[in-house]
Protein backbone atom coordinates (compact mmCIF):
# COMPACT_ATOMS: atom_id res chain seq x y z
CA UNK A 1 0.00 0.00 0.00
CA UNK A 2 1.65 3.44 -0.93
CA UNK A 3 0.65 6.20 0.94
CA UNK A 4 1.57 10.22 0.03
CA UNK A 5 1.42 12.74 2.47
CA UNK A 6 2.06 15.99 1.98
CA UNK A 7 3.28 17.81 4.84
CA UNK A 8 3.31 22.19 5.05
CA UNK A 9 3.50 24.61 7.38
CA UNK A 10 1.02 27.44 7.77
CA UNK A 11 0.92 29.94 4.70
CA UNK A 12 3.71 27.97 2.83
CA UNK A 13 3.13 30.02 -0.22
CA UNK A 14 4.29 33.50 -0.21
CA UNK A 15 2.37 36.90 -1.73
CA UNK A 16 5.30 36.78 -3.91
CA UNK A 17 5.35 33.27 -5.46
CA UNK A 18 1.74 33.81 -5.87
CA UNK A 19 1.84 36.78 -7.84
CA UNK A 20 4.22 35.18 -10.18
CA UNK A 21 1.47 32.93 -10.86
CA UNK A 22 -0.32 35.39 -13.33
CA UNK A 23 -4.02 34.55 -11.99
CA UNK A 24 -6.56 37.34 -12.19
CA UNK A 25 -7.98 36.27 -8.80
CA UNK A 26 -7.00 34.21 -6.17
CA UNK A 27 -8.63 33.69 -2.89
CA UNK A 28 -7.27 32.31 0.05
CA UNK A 29 -9.17 30.27 2.91
CA UNK A 30 -8.23 29.53 6.92
CA UNK A 31 -8.11 33.59 7.79
CA UNK A 32 -12.25 35.05 8.81
CA UNK A 33 -11.60 38.37 8.48
CA UNK A 34 -12.30 40.09 5.15
CA UNK A 35 -8.31 41.22 3.86
CA UNK A 36 -6.62 41.98 0.74
CA UNK A 37 -3.25 40.62 0.65
CA UNK A 38 -2.19 42.66 -2.32
CA UNK A 39 -4.69 44.48 -3.47
CA UNK A 40 -3.50 45.19 -6.61
CA UNK A 41 -2.50 41.63 -7.48
CA UNK A 42 -6.08 40.43 -6.01
CA UNK A 43 -4.63 38.45 -3.83
CA UNK A 44 -7.31 37.53 -1.08
CA UNK A 45 -8.56 36.58 1.98
CA UNK A 46 -12.52 36.47 1.43
CA UNK A 47 -12.92 35.97 5.07
CA UNK A 48 -15.81 33.89 6.94
CA UNK A 49 -19.30 34.00 5.41
CA UNK A 50 -20.57 34.56 9.28
CA UNK A 51 -19.51 35.42 12.33
CA UNK A 52 -18.71 32.68 14.78
CA UNK A 53 -17.64 34.95 17.62
CA UNK A 54 -16.32 38.03 19.04
CA UNK A 55 -12.68 37.66 17.53
CA UNK A 56 -14.66 38.02 14.15
CA UNK A 57 -16.32 41.57 15.10
CA UNK A 58 -18.48 43.53 12.12
CA UNK A 59 -20.27 42.94 9.05
CA UNK A 60 -20.11 39.40 7.67
CA UNK A 61 -20.97 38.24 4.14
CA UNK A 62 -19.17 37.61 0.93
CA UNK A 63 -17.40 39.03 -2.45
CA UNK A 64 -18.75 38.77 -5.34
CA UNK A 65 -15.96 38.86 -7.82
CA UNK A 66 -15.98 39.66 -12.01
CA UNK A 67 -13.11 38.88 -13.25
CA UNK A 68 -13.40 40.37 -17.14
CA UNK A 69 -10.11 40.31 -19.00
CA UNK A 70 -7.42 41.52 -16.83
CA UNK A 71 -9.81 43.72 -15.20
CA UNK A 72 -11.63 42.71 -11.96
CA UNK A 73 -14.32 43.67 -9.83
CA UNK A 74 -15.35 42.84 -6.32
CA UNK A 75 -18.22 43.65 -4.30
CA UNK A 76 -19.15 42.71 -0.80
CA UNK A 77 -22.43 41.48 -0.16
CA UNK A 78 -23.81 41.27 3.44
CA UNK A 79 -25.02 37.63 4.45
CA UNK A 80 -25.50 37.66 7.98
CA UNK A 81 -27.55 39.94 9.81
CA UNK A 82 -26.21 39.54 13.12
CA UNK A 83 -22.93 41.14 14.04
CA UNK A 84 -20.88 40.45 16.95
CA UNK A 85 -19.40 44.13 18.92
CA UNK A 86 -17.62 45.51 21.45
CA UNK A 87 -19.23 48.07 23.67
CA UNK A 88 -16.80 50.00 25.95
CA UNK A 89 -18.79 51.67 29.46
CA UNK A 90 -16.54 53.89 31.65
CA UNK A 91 -18.01 53.34 34.60
CA UNK A 92 -15.70 56.04 36.82
CA UNK A 93 -18.94 58.05 37.82
CA UNK A 94 -21.07 55.00 38.91
CA UNK A 95 -21.15 54.01 42.48
CA UNK A 96 -22.62 51.17 43.12
CA UNK A 97 -23.55 47.70 41.41
CA UNK A 98 -27.51 48.90 41.21
CA UNK A 99 -26.70 51.86 39.38
CA UNK A 100 -24.18 49.70 36.86
CA UNK A 101 -26.80 47.54 35.99
CA UNK A 102 -29.61 50.16 35.24
CA UNK A 103 -27.00 52.29 33.09
CA UNK A 104 -26.65 48.65 31.30
CA UNK A 105 -30.26 48.34 31.15
CA UNK A 106 -30.25 51.77 29.80
CA UNK A 107 -27.57 51.15 26.78
CA UNK A 108 -29.35 51.30 23.10
CA UNK A 109 -28.64 48.33 21.63
CA UNK A 110 -29.09 47.23 17.82
CA UNK A 111 -31.58 44.46 17.90
CA UNK A 112 -29.90 41.77 16.36
CA UNK A 113 -26.13 42.13 17.02
CA UNK A 114 -24.28 40.19 19.52
CA UNK A 115 -22.20 42.45 21.87
CA UNK A 116 -19.40 42.12 24.33
CA UNK A 117 -19.56 44.64 27.04
CA UNK A 118 -15.94 45.81 28.33
CA UNK A 119 -16.20 48.01 31.31
CA UNK A 120 -13.49 50.54 31.71
CA UNK A 121 -12.19 53.67 34.07
CA UNK A 122 -12.09 53.99 37.41
CA UNK A 123 -14.34 51.55 39.62
CA UNK A 124 -15.80 52.85 42.71
CA UNK A 125 -16.95 49.80 44.01
CA UNK A 126 -16.52 45.84 44.22
CA UNK A 127 -17.78 44.12 40.78
CA UNK A 128 -19.38 41.03 40.99
CA UNK A 129 -19.35 40.18 36.87
CA UNK A 130 -21.49 36.97 37.64
CA UNK A 131 -24.21 39.01 39.68
CA UNK A 132 -24.54 41.45 36.88
CA UNK A 133 -24.82 39.28 34.29
CA UNK A 134 -27.83 36.97 36.00
CA UNK A 135 -29.62 41.00 36.46
CA UNK A 136 -29.23 42.57 33.41
CA UNK A 137 -32.02 42.72 30.76
CA UNK A 138 -30.13 43.12 27.60
CA UNK A 139 -29.94 39.59 26.04
CA UNK A 140 -27.96 40.77 23.43
CA UNK A 141 -24.94 41.57 25.74
CA UNK A 142 -23.48 37.68 25.90
CA UNK A 143 -20.27 38.75 27.72
CA UNK A 144 -18.69 41.46 30.49
CA UNK A 145 -14.98 42.07 30.58
CA UNK A 146 -14.40 44.15 33.30
CA UNK A 147 -11.16 46.42 32.47
CA UNK A 148 -11.71 48.63 35.28
CA UNK A 149 -9.26 49.89 37.74
CA UNK A 150 -9.83 50.31 41.43
CA UNK A 151 -10.30 54.05 42.35
CA UNK A 152 -8.30 54.50 45.37
CA UNK A 153 -5.80 57.39 46.76
CA UNK A 154 -2.34 55.23 46.89
CA UNK A 155 -0.94 58.11 49.28
CA UNK A 156 -3.80 58.11 51.71
CA UNK A 157 -3.62 54.42 51.89
CA UNK A 158 0.50 54.33 52.96
CA UNK A 159 -0.57 56.91 56.07
CA UNK A 160 -3.09 54.25 57.33
CA UNK A 161 -1.68 51.90 60.05
CA UNK A 162 -3.15 48.73 57.95
CA UNK A 163 -2.15 45.43 56.28
CA UNK A 164 -3.06 47.69 52.65
CA UNK A 165 -0.38 49.93 53.95
CA UNK A 166 2.33 47.60 54.55
CA UNK A 167 1.12 45.87 51.14
CA UNK A 168 1.62 48.87 49.86
CA UNK A 169 4.96 50.02 51.05
CA UNK A 170 6.72 46.48 50.54
CA UNK A 171 5.47 46.57 46.57
CA UNK A 172 6.75 50.41 46.14
CA UNK A 173 10.02 48.98 48.08
CA UNK A 174 10.21 45.98 45.28
CA UNK A 175 9.85 48.49 42.73
CA UNK A 176 12.43 50.83 44.16
CA UNK A 177 15.28 48.76 44.46
CA UNK A 178 14.46 47.18 41.00
CA UNK A 179 13.22 43.83 41.52
CA UNK A 180 10.09 44.72 39.46
CA UNK A 181 9.18 47.04 36.47
CA UNK A 182 6.14 49.94 36.73
CA UNK A 183 3.99 47.44 35.24
CA UNK A 184 4.21 44.82 37.56
CA UNK A 185 4.09 47.48 40.38
CA UNK A 186 0.69 48.93 39.14
CA UNK A 187 -0.84 45.52 38.56
CA UNK A 188 -0.07 44.28 41.87
CA UNK A 189 -1.05 47.22 43.96
CA UNK A 190 -4.32 47.01 42.14
CA UNK A 191 -4.75 43.41 42.32
CA UNK A 192 -3.46 43.88 46.20
CA UNK A 193 -6.33 46.47 47.20
CA UNK A 194 -8.93 44.56 45.46
CA UNK A 195 -8.09 41.01 47.46
CA UNK A 196 -7.69 43.18 50.81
Amino acid sequence: MLALRWKCGYNPIKSVELKKLGFSYIALGHIHKTSKLLAKENIVYPGSMISFGFDELGERGMLDVEVIGKKTEKKFVKLDERIFEELELDISEINSEEELIENINNLVLQKNNMYKLILIGNKNFEINLNKIIKLILQENILKIKNNSKLNQDINKIIEEKSIKSFFIKEILNKFNSGEINEEIKKKAIEMGLEVL
